[in-house]
């Protein structure tokens, strides 16, 4: 891939991002389509991420992937949100066109996707569990309570009062049953009892900390 000063921006956002595949990934593909884009990944604190946003209408960037911890944040500072982003409560991308900025959410059809795909389940269980309650998990969490066969979803996370939060949204936007819990080896012991699925959305097993889990040894 050859980038020149006609090449159009595109990115993502996050930190840690260093261990990120999205360049690649989306470098691979700008080659094998032939256009003249390329992708960089940045890594961005969160006290810069409204500067970032900004930046995007100044330096004519076409768009951004955004992700782990800046997919709330980055929120207020677009011009509009699509309706699944403002049902989930995260925006993962952001859409330059010509400097009107709108956050879109597309976790929701990525990870029902990844559990059809990498699990080969074509119905999902009836009860859920969701480790986390940030960005990521609030994709979750939608994805699996507006499929018609999950009942309950379980939330675990070490801040109890954030998955109290999280559960009181969702169970508001889908009418199923979501249940908020400590992340702490009795809570785990007593959801993993019931749950047919679990998915973890913390950042607890990136890379390169591949081998940590935050499934706590409940026997």
């Amino acid at each position: 891939m050859k980038i020149k000063a006609t090449s159009q921006v595109l990115g993502v956002i996050g930190d840690p991002i260093a261990h990120s595949f999205s360049p690649d990934m989306h470098n691979a593909a700008i080659d094998a389509l032939g256009i003249d884009f390329c992708y960089v990944a940045f890594r961005v604190k969160s006290e810069g991420v409204g500067a970032v946003v900004k930046g995007l209408r100044e330096f004519g960037i076409l768009g951004l992937n955004v992700t782990i911890p800046h997919k709330l944040a980055v929120m207020e500072h677009v011009d509009q949100i699509s309706e699944e982003a403002l049902a989930v409560g995260a925006v993962n991308t952001i859409h330059n066109e010509d400097g009107n900025l709108t956050g879109h959410n597309t976790d929701v059809y990525g990870v029902t996707t990844a559990i059809e795909r990498v699990a080969g389940l074509t119905t999902f269980p009836e009860t859920c569990v969701v480790l986390g309650a940030g960005g990521a998990s609030r994709a979750v969490t939608y994805a699996l309570g507006r499929r018609d066969e999950v009942r309950k979803v379980m939330i675990l996370n070490r801040t109890f009062s954030r998955a109290e939060a999280l559960a009181v949204d969702m169970e508001k936007i889908t009418g199923k049953s979501i249940v908020p819990a400590a992340l702490d080896q009795a809570s785990e012991r007593a959801a993993f009892g019931d749950a047919g699925l679990v998915v973890n959305t913390t950042s607890v097993g990136m890379h390169p900390n591949t081998e940590h889990s935050p499934i706590i040894d409940t026997d």
